[in-house]
C-alpha cells in the first residue's frame, strides 16, 4: 500500500513542472483542479506515468494501465447509475479520457471515447449542456479540434462562439466561417481570401504580445487564436489525387496552412509531430502536378503551399529537399527569375513575420533562379 502511495506522489509533481504542454494546459485553463476532485484522477495518474516514461524514456512501468483500469471501473460504476451516469463528472472524466488519447497521438482510443461522450451529451439534451459551464465546453471543444488534428478528420462540434468571443483576440470574421460556401470556384477563393485574413489578423496579435512579454509561455494562446483557424481548415472537404487539380490545389492550401500553424503552435512548446503526416499528404498531392493547367491564382497558393513545405522544421530534411525542388520548378515556370521578386510574391501573398516563422532567406542558397 505505501508502494502504490509513494508512486502516486511521484507522478504527482510532473503534472506541475511544465515539461507537458497538455498537462499546462489543464493547470492554467483551471481543468486540472476539477480533475483531482473527481474520478478522472486515476486517469490523470496514468497520463502522468506514461508522460514519465516519456521523459526518462523508460517504457518498461505498466503503472498507467493500473491508473487507467481504475479509473475505468469508477467511471463504468458512475454510468451505471440513473443518477450519477450523465452529472458533470462523469463528463469529466470522459474528458481526462480524451485529453490522454490525444496526448498519446491514439486516434482509435479517442473516437471510442468521444463516442460515448457524445451519447451521454445527447443524454443531457445536447452540447448546449455544457453553456452553463465554459470551462467543461471549452475543454470538450479543445479535445474535439485537437483529436481532429491528430487524424485530419472533421470536428464533431460547432465552435464555442461565446466563450471565443470573450478569450480570443480575433476578431468574430477570423473564425465564424459559413460551411455551406464550400464547394463551387468562386467560394473556394473566398475561403482562401478568408484564412488569409484570418492568419494576417492573427500575425499582428503575436507581434503585439511579443512586444509586451513572453509569449510562447502563454500556453492558453494557442488554444484560443489557433484553434478557431484549426477547427476551419479541418472542416473542409478534403481532395485527392483523383479530384480536380482546382480541388486538388485547394487541398494543397489547406495542408500547408495546417502545417503553418503546427509550426506556430510548436513555438509554445505543442506537439508538432502531426506536422509530418499533414506534410506527407501534400507531397502526395503537389507531385506530378500539370503546371500548365494551373490558374494564375492557383499558381500562387501552390507557391504559398510549397514554401510552407520547404521551410517548416516539423518535416523531415527529406521532405524539406523535395519541397525546394517542386519551389524550383514552379518559379521556372512562372519566370520568377529573382529572389527578390519570389519574396515580392509570397509578401503579396501574405507576409511572414521572420520573428514567428523561418526566415525566406534560408532558400535563398537552395534555389536556383534562371
Amino acid at each position: 500500500m505505501r508502494s502504490h502511495w509513494s508512486k502516486q506522489q511521484s507522478n504527482i509533481p510532473v503534472v506541475y513542472d511544465g515539461t507537458c504542454s497538455m498537462f499546462r494546459t489543464m493547470l492554467d485553463i483551471g481543468f486540472l483542479d476539477v480533475v483531482r476532485e473527481s474520478i478522472a484522477l486515476s486517469q490523470l495518474l496514468s497520463a502522468s506515468s506514461k508522460h514519465l516514461g516519456h521523459l526518462y524514456a523508460d517504457d518498461s512501468s505498466t503503472d498507467h494501465y493500473r491508473y487507467t483500469a481504475h479509473a475505468t471501473t469508477l467511471l463504468q460504476q458512475r454510468l451505471g447509475d440513473p443518477a450519477t451516469c450523465v452529472t458533470d463528472e462523469v463528463v469529466v472524466a470522459v474528458l481526462a479520457f480524451c485529453c490522454y488519447a490525444n496526448m498519446t497521438r491514439d486516434p482509435k482510443l479517442l473516437n471510442v471515447h468521444m463516442n460515448g461522450l457524445s451519447r451521454i451529451l445527447d443524454c443531457r439534451g445536447g452540447v448546449q449542456s455544457l453553456d452553463s459551464n465554459p470551462l467543461l465546453r471549452t475543454m470538450l471543444y479543445w479535445v474535439d479540434v485537437n483529436g481532429a488534428y491528430i487524424q485530419d478528420s472533421m470536428p464533431r462540434y460547432q465552435q464555442p462562439l461565446a466563450i471565443l468571443a470573450g478569450r480570443s483576440k480575433l476578431t468574430m470574421a477570423s473564425y465564424q466561417f459559413d460551411l455551406s460556401l464550400d464547394g463551387e470556384s468562386n467560394n473556394r477563393n473566398f475561403f482562401v481570401s478568408y484564412i488569409r485574413q484570418s492568419l494576417a489578423e492573427l500575425h499582428v496579435i503575436m507581434l503585439s504580445e511579443l512586444l509586451k512579454g513572453d509569449l510562447w509561455s502563454d500556453i492558453l494562446f494557442p488554444g484560443f487564436h489557433m484553434s478557431p483557424i484549426l477547427h476551419i481548415l479541418l472542416s473542409q472537404t478534403r481532395a485527392t489525387v483523383h479530384d480536380t487539380i482546382e480541388a486538388r490545389v485547394m487541398e494543397c492550401f489547406r495542408l500547408a496552412t495546417i502545417v503553418y500553424l503546427t509550426e506556430l503552435r510548436g513555438r509554445f512548446g505543442l506537439d508538432t509531430i502531426p506536422g509530418l503526416f499533414y506534410g506527407s499528404k501534400l507531397q502526395l498531392l503537389v507531385r506530378d502536378m500539370k503546371l500548365s493547367f494551373l490558374s494564375t491564382s492557383h499558381q500562387i497558393y501552390l507557391v504559398w503551399a510549397l514554401t510552407i513545405g520547404a521551410c517548416a522544421s516539423c518535416l523531415s530534411g527529406e521532405l524539406r529537399g523535395c519541397f525546394v525542388g517542386l519551389l524550383e520548378e514552379m518559379m521556372v515556370f512562372m519566370g520568377v527569375a529573382k529572389f527578390t521578386d519570389y519574396k515580392d510574391l509570397i509578401g503579396q501573398f501574405l507576409r511572414i513575420p521572420d520573428t514567428l516563422f523561418c526566415p525566406l532567406e534560408v532558400l535563398e542558397d537552395q534555389i536556383s533562379f534562371s
